[in-house]
């Protein structure tokens, strides 16, 4: 095995009893989306698990004893150690010197690597340690901003190790998940997005800057770049440096099936239920060819039976748009009881049917994860609510493309909960959002991999230019490759690759899985020694986040012969 990663749950329980953050285990959620197969020590079993692994990750500034600095230490002259957030008290591996901490910083790349290839963002972040290098250590991120801080490493290369300075896995959880929403947001101070509406929203509670992390497209502010995707893929490139550096051929699984680039998800939520308006959406979406995501409502005002069996039987998915806003009855609250009360009403409309994803109405939200655990009692493992409401809040508002799992803060044991979230780009090109924004944000989709997710309610198709704006959004997504799916496609896919465990050794990568996953996209990474004139049939050099792999499309389970070295 390859990735090593230390999680001592002491520590987590300590920063509970503390009233601390500790987002360290969601380092595991970002290696499990990325395809990479890892394992995890604690501070008992880490001597004996190095020996067996090749690259060890210490996801937060961890409190270790001599003995397992010791350890790390011997284990760095033939291994490699990536660390995040601090050096765990290890600064002469890492080559800097601890100063103390940061806190609000961005980001800006000062040297050229292909560590740092492809950041087109802020790269906002939060949290971890102010360090300074120290003599031969490359500075490839520093933070910018502000006297004091301005010119602080953040991510810092030295031999066999790396070190980002930031709390990447903090980061990630606040930019996704956000604050906890009891009122208002903030809006925008261009009037562009007025979030205080007196309606709590999922956007209430962003937490992206308006100034900073925006950039204008067709004269409308909007957040063009994804910043989690940035982090995730330094993250990423880091991890590939440090393999290459060892001669480690890692292997990993590539998002999506058939070497696909990336994917695109059309949703309706379908407020108000006008029958024609609702044949006319579906009209328009299958004119185009293809599948979408249904999200319906309860309300007095209801499509006709045929309509809801059409939309199932035609391949599109159903899902529950749950209502905590409308007055159209009493119990239309945000709570669990309707939530199940409404979701009951749906899957009794279409007791074949399995409904397994959820859009909340006017993306209402309150709290934090509170509604996520409503939704996996139900049953429901997609989730579509991080979203924009306002024009001037599109685009990557929450971070990024790529689906995700939200955590529970370690005062609720740092749990994965299992729904998956998949990010709202925009809603109804031309009425609420500019329809320059639809090629950009696929565009950079397609660059990072994840879901191009656009939301086109059929209360507006019938409104001059929305149609074609949809129209031209699935026609340029399919230009570049990217098919549309459903959520629930998407879910069950994400799920599927995720139970992949791969390794190489003997001249073979081998694959076990739970379950099969058909025309899976196999990716090992080219060290530099393998040897490329007699690659065994099948296998295909490829650049991937700016590195050499070598591609292979199989069904997994299975094992498939490799000739690259260490193999």
């Amino acid at each position: 095995m390859t990735v090593l990663v230390y999680l001592e749950p002491h520590d987590g329980r300590d920063a509970a009893n503390a009233g601390r953050s500790w987002f360290a285990p969601y380092i595991c959620e970002v290696l499990a989306h990325a395809g990479i197969t890892y394992d995890t020590a604690t501070r008992e079993s880490l001597p004996g698990e190095l020996e067996a692994h090749g690259l060890l990750m210490l996801p937060y500034d961890a409190p270790l004893d001599a003995d397992a600095r010791e350890a790390i230490a011997a284990f760095a002259r033939r291994g490699a150690v990536l660390a995040i957030g601090g050096t765990s008290g290890m600064d002469a591996l890492f080559g800097v010197r601890s100063t103390g901490t940061l806190g609000e910083s961005y980001g800006q790349v000062v040297g050229a690597d292909p560590i740092t290839g492809g950041v087109t963002s802020s790269l906002h972040c939060w949290g971890g340690a102010a360090v300074t290098a120290t003599a031969g250590t490359r500075v490839l991120l520093e933070q910018r901003g502000g006297d004091k801080e301005q010119g602080r490493p953040l991510l810092c290369r030295a031999p066999r190790a790396v070190l980002i300075a930031p709390d990447l896995p903090g980061t990630l959880v606040h930019i996704q998940q956000g604050i906890p929403i009891h009122q208002d947001g903030p809006p925008a101070p261009d009037g562009s997005a007025a979030i205080d509406d007196g309606i709590l929203k999922t956007d209430d509670g962003a937490v992206l800057d308006w100034q900073q992390d925006r950039t204008v497209v067709a004269g409308n502010p909007c957040f063009l770049e994804p910043i989690g995707d940035d982090w995730r893929d330094l993250l990423l490139r880091s991890v590939f440096s440090l393999c290459q550096e060892i001669g480690e051929p890692l292997p990993l699984l590539w998002y999506w099936p058939d070497d696909v680039p990336a994917v695109a998800l059309l949703s309706h939520d379908t407020d108000g239920n006008v029958e024609a308006l609702g044949w006319q959406e579906l009209e328009a979406v299958e004119r185009n060819g293809i599948h979408s995501s249904w999200c319906f409502i309860r309300s007095p005002e209801t499509y006709p039976m045929r309509l809801y069996e059409t939309v199932a039987e035609h391949g599109h998915e159903v899902c529950l748009h749950y209502d905590a806003h409308s007055a159209a009855y009493p119990d239309a609250t945000f709570s669990e009881a309707s939530f199940q009360d409404q979701m009951r009403w749906l899957r009794q409309l279409l007791p074949e049917t399995a409904i397994t994803s959820n859009k909340n109405h006017y993306l209402r939200w309150e709290g934090w994860t509170e509604p996520w655990r409503w939704m996996e009692a139900a049953g429901i493992t997609v989730d579509q609510c991080k979203g924009p409401s306002k024009k001037g809040n599109c685009g990557f508002l929450f971070g990024g493309s790529h689906p995700w799992f939200p955590i529970e803060d370690p005062a609720h044991g740092s749990r994965l909960l299992d729904v998956l979230e998949i990010n709202l780009f925009a809603q109804d090109l031309i009425v609420a959002a500019p329809p320059e924004l639809a090629e950009p944000l696929i565009s950079r989709t397609r660059a990072r991999g994840g879901v191009a997710h656009f939301l086109f309610h059929p209360a507006h198709v019938a409104k001059p230019g929305v149609a074609d704006a949809m129209g031209h959004a699935i026609t340029f997504a399919r230009q570049q490759g990217m098919p549309w799916w459903t959520s629930d496609r998407i879910g069950r896919w994400e799920r599927g690759r995720r139970q992949v465990r791969l390794s190489v050794g003997g001249g073979r990568l081998r694959a076990t899985a739970a379950g099969v996953l058909p025309s899976a996209t196999v990716l090992v990474l080219d060290t530099g020694n393998s040897t490329d004139g007699h690659q065994d049939a099948g296998w295909e050099r490829v650049e991937r986040w700016g590195f050499p792999f070598w591609r292979r499309v199989a069904d997994l389970p299975g094992e498939l012969p490799f000739g690259g070295a260490g193999a």
